[in-house]
Order: C-alpha cells, then structure tokens, then sequence
C-alpha cells in the first residue's frame, strides 16, 4: 500500500519582558493535516489542529521558574468512513531550577508537567497498523534532577545529569504485535514508569588540536502494566521496554585521523504484554568503530568510515528479526 500524507502548519507569538527578570509569552499554532491511500477501505481523513500556549519565566542569578498553560485541540474527519475522536485538552507543567553555589554551574532541578499526546496518522488511520478507536494519552510527570558543568583542572571539564522521574500514565499508546508481520496499536488502561536517567560526559585536552572525550548514559526504566490488580498482566512490564539500557563511546580527536569506539546495549524485554514461556528478547551490547577526518578545502570535506557491530554479536530488537552481522560504511560529506 502508498499513503499520503500532507500538512500546512503557521504559528505565531507574541513575547513581553517587562524586566530582566520576568518574561511572557503567548503562542499560538494551527496545523491542518490530512491522508490518503491506494487501499479500497482509505476514509480520506484530515484533522484541523490548535494549540495555544502562556508562558511566564522568572529568572535570576539562583532561580529559573518557567509556568506554562497549554490548550490542545484536535478536531479529526473522514471524507469517506469513520473518523478518530475529537480531543481537547489543559495542560499545566512547571519546572523549578536552583543554583545550589553563587559561581558553579552545579543546578537542583524539580518539573511536574502534564502532557497530552493525540494518536498521530500512522497509528490511527494506516491498515492493521491504526485504529479510530485509540484515545489521546494522558500523562503526569515529576522530575527531580541534578546537573553539575565544570573544570576539574586546567585540561579536564565534565558534565554530569542525574534524573529520576515518576510517570503515571492514562491510556499509554503503544505497538503490539498483530500477527508475525504485521504490528497495531492499543491503549494500556493505566501504567506507572519509574526510573533513572544519568548520563556523563568528560573530555581532556592535551592542547588546542588533540582530545579525549568519555561520554556515557544509562536508564533504569521500570514500565508496569497498573490497569488492573485482578488482571494476570499486572505489574507485568510492556512489551519492548527493557528495564536497562545505555551507551558509551570514548574518542580522540588529533590532526592525523579522529578515532571513536562506541557501543550500546539493553537489558532483556519482552516481545508482547503477557510474559509467556519463548517470548522473551535476550539482551545485547553492541560495539563498533568510526575513523573520521575533515579537510577544508574552500568548503570542508568530511570522510568517514564504519565497523558497526564489529565482534560480529547475532542480537534482536524485533522478536525474530535479527539484526545484521559485521558490517562495513564509508561516506563523504562535503559543505560550502
């Protein structure tokens, strides 16, 4: 099957700082979208949608406070067949930051946001793969972070970031699979993920031309199924979340040829939502190298080349898809 699919979007905005301090915004967007196919069973639909946000920021040499009221409205028809349903929605969101030291970059962080996410085209409308019958996802946040930026000496800096988070979650849109090839979307009556975020970056500099740069991240995501307690699915983690997951990569950067090792990896997960016996997907930590050189010669040119999966590990993001072997890339970009 063809689909498409167009949009016409416009937006405006209208700011006021009345002083150093304070800010605020007014933001309006219009968005008229609409779909079609080569399939016999195409509605034709279109959705008109509006969106109209007020901002206020206060922000001073310890605090940043940002409050924001968002109105969302969605109005879906079909030219030929049902049409998914109309949504509106208020959503308020806040978010809190303290510079915890007068003179370091070393930041507590604390967000409550509720967020509203309309099913998309592909998941309403496309064969198998949508439905009409899907409601809009309703989400409450709380976020409580730290972030430290700063200059160990006078050759080391780094960065650091640490959230944890507490989602609850109304009618979570997500991807089950139909059959072996074909996938559609439901909605999960209610779920709570939980979990950390981390991620750290620190780069050495032996001089102005050469470094070396760690980067790394990882997530701790607990993901249950809280529809029901009677239910045999509860507490059950959804389908495809691992419970862990991160990457890393270490680089250095020199006049001769940059140099990158890099890798990623997650925990096991599950191919569906009911946790039986033989659909489980084993986890995998996946390693390649990148060489990668920049020449300017009026415009700059960039060569570049590739070992992805370079101890050549048989892994699957898709339960029985697996995922290629070693493999070889090389590319050329040139800019002006």
């Amino acid at each position: 099957a063809s689909y498409w699919q167009r949009e016409y979007y416009g937006s405006a905005c209208l700011l006021y700082t009345p002083s150093a301090c304070w800010a605020f915004d007014y933001s309006a967007d219009g968005a008229v979208n609409n779909l079609n196919s080569s399939l016999s069973t195409d509605t034709h639909p279109y959705r008109y949608t509006f969106l109209q946000s007020a901002t206020a920021r206060y922000n001073d040499n310890r605090w940043t406070v940002l409050a924001r009221l968002l109105y969302s409205l969605y109005v879906n028809r079909a030219h030929g067949g049902e049409a998914g349903k109309n949504m509106r929605r208020l959503s308020p969101s806040l978010s809190l930051a303290y510079r915890l030291l007068q003179d370091k970059d070393f930041y507590l962080r604390f967000s409550y946001k509720n967020i509203f996410r309309a099913p998309n085209f592909n998941e309403s409308y496309y064969y198998h793969y949508g439905s009409t019958d899907l409601d809009p996802e309703i989400t409450n946040q709380l976020n409580l972070g730290i972030t430290w930026k700063g200059q160990l000496c006078h050759c080391l800096t780094g960065e650091i970031l640490v959230d944890g988070y507490y989602n609850k979650i109304k009618d979570m849109i997500v991807a089950v699979p139909y059959n072996m090839f074909v996938w559609t979307h439901i909605n999960v009556g209610k779920v709570i993920s939980k979990g950390i975020d981390a991620s750290l970056l620190a780069s050495y500099h032996f001089n102005s031309k050469q470094t070396l740069s760690l980067s790394g991240n990882y997530t701790y995501n607990k993901c249950e199924n809280r529809t029901s307690k009677t239910s045999e699915y509860y507490l059950n983690q959804l389908a495809y979340m691992p419970v862990h997951s991160g990457s890393a990569s270490f680089s250095y950067e020199n006049p001769l040829v940059n140099l990158s090792v890099h890798g990623t990896g997650m925990s096991m997960r599950w191919a569906n939502n009911e946790h039986y016996n033989g659909n489980s997907i084993p986890g995998y930590i996946e390693a390649g190298l990148s060489m990668y050189k920049t020449i300017d010669i009026g415009g700059k040119l960039t060569l570049r080349g590739d070992i992805l999966n370079i101890f050549n590990k048989q892994y699957n993001i898709i339960y029985m898809y697996p995922m290629p072997g070693r493999s070889f890339m090389m590319s050329a970009t040139y800019s002006f």
